[in-house]
């Protein structure tokens, strides 16, 4: 899948959705923004009312599939679907209003969008939200809730996945250097799964 050919199908499906206008706003962040051909997962992030976000997707879904492109949405990383490279991976960062944004995401998140996102309709909703302040805690709980819900191999990869592309940039870019490198060593090493878990949970105890 090239990048243009989704980012195209995107923009054109927005402009040609008939419930546009309730939308206070559409854009992307991650990959899809940045200037390599090769990206991950769609990272939409909206804000509208449930009933016009189902719709829009289902639109959006659509338009895909006429271009022979499969897709798939998912709200959470816990969550995130196991499919084949041929299928595009959505991430539905979708939000009611603004309190529902500050309350329900992680701060890193939070801070990711403020910095990297690129609206494409709307206006930037986000434009009064300061910079959220990060604790070690706030890193931790996350991925220590996720820990708890990790009893198979294939659940272990996606988390140690996510844990080396997000966690550790996370505790580098806010001072926790230790913890990531602590991590990427259990990652590296010998020990099966199970006992890696087990480890990686014991530097998340806060």
């Amino acid at each position: 899948m090239k990048k243009n050919e989704i980012k195209n199908i995107l923009i054109d499906s927005i402009n040609g959705f008939e419930d546009i206008q309730k939308y206070k706003m559409i854009g992307t962040i991650g990959s899809i923004n940045n200037s390599k051909e090769d990206f991950g997962d769609l990272d939409l992030v909206s804000i509208s009312d449930l009933k016009t976000h189902k719709k829009f997707l289902k639109y959006l879904s659509d338009n895909f599939s006429k271009n022979k492109i499969k897709v798939r949405f998912f709200k959470t990383i816990v969550k995130k679907p196991d499919v084949s490279k041929d299928t595009l991976l959505v991430h539905d960062l979708h939000y009611m209003d603004l309190d529902y944004f500050l309350k329900k995401e992680w701060k890193t998140v939070i801070n990711s969008i403020l910095k990297t996102l690129s609206v494409l309709h709307g206006k930037d909703f986000f434009d009064n939200v300061p910079i959220q302040n990060i604790s070690e805690k706030d890193i931790k709980i996350n991925y220590l809730k996720w820990v708890n819900k990790i009893n198979d191999i294939k659940r272990y990869k996606l988390f140690e996945e996510h844990l080396l592309k997000y966690a550790c940039q996370d505790f580098y870019d806010y001072g926790f250097n230790i913890y990531g490198d602590r991590i990427k060593e259990i990652i590296s090493s010998d020990a099966n799964w199970k006992d890696k878990l087990r480890k990686i949970k014991e530097i998340l105890i806060f």
